[in-house]
């Protein structure tokens, strides 16, 4: 879809958007390993002058920085893996055929994976902290009043910024990189924390709570079943109640229906044998009289 038809009206950032599609990589509900305690655990000196090390040191280094890196990945997705490891590669391939690449290339993954851990817990607190802002205006000022606060100085939660200083025209100049580059001038409101599946995400539309078809339909469901009237919600038992109670009384009354057919059947039963009791009586009468009436003629 081209730009000028597509109904967003505020499209995220590229460079924000790389931001947010890393820390995606990994679940919310995920937790993860951080490296400085991994290495106290482990007793592993991490900080060590690599090129000073001799040749058997620096196996027995890289045996150990794997390590960690093992333990520092364990249960997280394997596209994340990747990633680290591109990125300790492309850091590291200026080393690329010395002996000791291994050991700047293990150091540059968990580098980039402790970055990674700051970066999540940096956005994390950003997306929270605008959330619970905006809550707060809208109950104050209505749906349009978060636009509506502008010069107002805030401390944002990010404990990971970076800036650069640079000389031009013999002034100090302070360039902000990293997460604070992609932040620089966007709408703070419009990174979000998905109401689902808590997915970070950038909202396009201002009401947009949800970052995918699949969650706004979750969504829609749960807030239908919290607008209900109490009166439907007491009213649903009571029906299956009085169903109940019929079917109860349904049965009940079969066994009764039952009993009654069997009683007819055995009435029936018992007058058949009494109507053949008084028939066989009847004949043997007859037979018993035959030979009298022989008897008198002779």
């Amino acid at each position: 879809m081209s730009e000028d038809k597509s109904r967003a009206k505020y499209k995220c950032p590229e460079n924000l958007k790389k931001f947010i599609d890393v820390v995606n990589m990994v679940p919310p509900k995920q937790n993860m390993r951080k490296m400085r305690q991994v290495l106290l655990t482990n007793h592993i000196q991490f900080y060590t002058a690599i090129e000073r090390l001799p040749a058997p040191d620096l196996a027995i280094h890289a045996q150990n920085l794997s390590k960690i890196l093992e333990i520092c990945l364990k249960d997280l997705p394997e596209d994340f893996h990747r990633y680290i490891k591109k990125k300790g590669e492309q850091y590291a391939s200026h080393y690329l055929g010395r002996e000791d690449y291994e050991c700047y290339f293990l150091q540059a993954s968990l580098l980039e994976y402790e970055d990674f851990c700051q970066l999540r817990e940096d956005l994390r607190q950003f997306t929270n902290y605008f959330t619970n802002l905006r809550k707060t205006v809208y109950m104050s000022h209505g749906v349009g009043g978060m636009y509506g606060i502008h010069g107002q100085l805030i401390e944002l939660p990010i404990a990971h910024s970076r800036y650069e200083l640079t000389m031009e025209e013999n002034k100090i100049i302070v360039v902000p990189v990293g997460l604070s580059a992609a932040l620089d001038g966007v709408l703070g409101d419009r990174v979000r924390s998905c109401e689902v599946c808590n997915r970070i995400f950038w909202a396009d539309r201002k009401d947009k709570v949800t970052c995918s078809t699949k969650c706004r339909n979750i969504y829609k469901q749960r807030e239908a079943r919290k607008r209900k009237k109490p009166d439907e919600i007491k009213s649903k038992p009571l029906t299956h109640e009085i169903k109940s109670k019929h079917l109860t009384d349904e049965i009940k009354s079969k066994p009764l229906a039952d009993g009654i057919k069997s009683k007819s059947l055995n009435d029936e039963i018992k007058s058949k044998h009494l109507a053949d009791g008084i028939k066989s009586k009847s004949q043997n009468d007859g037979i018993k009289s035959k030979p009298l009436a022989v008897k008198i003629r002779t």
